[in-house]
C-alpha cells in the first residue's frame, strides 16, 4: 500500500502502515485510530507454542507492516503476503509455517470461513 501511496495511485491509505522515521519524511500520519493485537495463524499440526517458536521458520506477513516487524523480531524468515487471504493460502499450501496478522482480522475471517487446514 505504501508503494501505491508513493506512486499517486492512492491519496490515502488506512490499514496496517507502520510509521517509521524514513516514512515520516515523505508522509503525514493521523493519530492512531485502532490498537491491534497479533496472532500466529498456523495449521493444527504445527509445533508452535509461542511466537518465539518462529525463529528460523518461514512466516507470511505483509511487507513493511507491524506484522512483518513482529515476525522478524522473533527471528522468522518472512515471506511477503499481499493481503490477509494470500497469507492464509501460503499457510494452507505449506509454503510457510505460519502467518502473523491481527487478532481482529482473524476473528472476523474465522466467523465467515472454514479455518481448518
Amino acid at each position: 500500500m505504501i508503494a501505491g501511496l508513493g506512486s499517486g495511485k492512492f491519496d490515502v491509505v488506512m490499514n496496517d502502515i507502520t510509521p517509521t522515521p524514513q516514512r515520516a519524511k515523505q508522509y503525514n500520519y493521523s493519530e492512531p485510530y485502532i490498537q491491534s493485537h497479533y496472532v500466529l495463524i498456523m495449521k493444527d499440526n504445527a509445533n508452535f507454542t509461542s511466537i518465539k517458536d518462529v525463529k528460523g521458520k518461514k512466516v507470511a506477513a505483509g511487507t513493511g507492516t507491524d506484522n512483518e516487524k513482529i515476525a522478524k523480531k522473533f527471528g522468522a524468515k518472512t515471506v511477503p503476503a499481499a493481503d490477509f487471504a494470500s497469507g492464509l493460502d501460503l499457510v494452507r499450501q505449506g509454503r510457510v509455517q505460519a502467518e502473523v496478522n491481527s487478532k481482529e482480522a482473524w476473528s472476523i475471517y474465522a466467523k465467515k470461513h472454514d479455518t481448518k487446514a
